[in-house]
């Protein structure tokens, strides 16, 4: 249960942070996006990061139970997936990404990230 709290709080942070990023700075994010779809070599060491990011999530929390910490497993198996896809199909990925910045979608996955990071702060603060 503590490796929960923990990696609850870490999602917490960087889930509110990243949100607000895309929300609050949606036309410097569009700049970023561009830059980092020309360069193939920083697209890998971002792909493999994901991955080792998820993995180090799955092998911290391996156990699957049903009640708030599978939110964490699922946080990790999607990074790893992510991982696996920026490095697989990364034209793909950048499709997405540029349907999501062209249109208000990145208002709604801004939205949806923050108020993950809320959920993990539930219980990695305050449900303790």
């Amino acid at each position: 249960m503590e490796n929960s709290i923990v990696i609850a709080r870490f999602l917490a942070i960087w889930f509110v942070v990243f949100g607000s990023i895309i929300i609050f700075r949606h036309d410097f994010l569009k700049q970023v996006w561009i830059n980092f779809y020309s360069n193939p070599a920083i697209m890998f060491v971002v792909g493999i990061l994901y991955e080792m990011v998820g993995l180090l999530i799955l092998v911290l929390h391996p156990g699957v139970t049903f009640d708030w910490s599978l939110t964490i497993t699922l946080v990790g198996a999607l990074f790893f997936l992510i991982g696996v896809g920026r490095l697989f199909y990364p034209l793909l990925l950048r499709h997405s990404v540029d349907q999501m910045l062209h249109s208000n979608g990145y208002i709604y996955v801004g939205s949806a990230l923050v108020l993950l990071g809320f959920w993990f702060a539930l219980f990695g603060w305050v449900a303790i």
